[in-house]
């Protein structure tokens, strides 16, 4: 088993405590869809306020002290540690457009099975909407992906 097996693994198993909604965004949602955009490096997941406060109450999930940004923000920012691949939890992530700070949210999800875990993963679509709200160059490429890729 890989070091992305074993974190995909164990993720999947933690999420079970989740009573809302939750997904895998940004280039892990990408690997997951089958693109590659250069190697992983973490796995991002959004997921509600009351989920983050559930996760913590997991051995291997604590607060992380995000880095000051004026482009990103999030009321629940956590690192689980569930393998070699960093894993970040977020509830409440916001994003900064032209001095004004919008939520960043999964409308729509599926569930995809990968490495013998099934995990939920922002749809192709959501994904780029997300992708062009944040608007970096590397997201931006991320979006051009999984619009001209099956």
């Amino acid at each position: 088993m890989t070091g992305l097996q074993a974190t995909l693994a164990t993720l999947a198993e933690a999420m079970n405590a989740c009573r809302d909604p939750w997904a895998i965004y940004g280039g892990a949602g990408l690997h997951l869809y089958g693109i590659e955009d250069g190697p992983l490096a973490d796995i991002d997941v959004l997921v509600s306020d009351r989920d983050a406060l559930v996760l913590l109450e997991h051995a291997d999930i604590s607060r992380k002290q995000a880095e000051p940004s004026e482009l990103f923000r999030s009321r629940h920012f956590l690192a689980a540690d569930f393998g070699p691949v960093p894993l970040e939890i977020m509830a409440g992530l916001e994003i900064c457009r032209e001095g004004v700070w919008q939520a960043v949210d999964v409308k729509e999800s599926a569930t995809i099975t990968a490495y013998g875990s099934s995990m939920q993963v922002a749809t192709r679509r959501e994904l780029i909407r997300i992708f062009r709200l944040m608007g970096r160059e590397k997201d931006l490429r991320r979006a051009r992906l999984l619009e001209t890729r099956n």
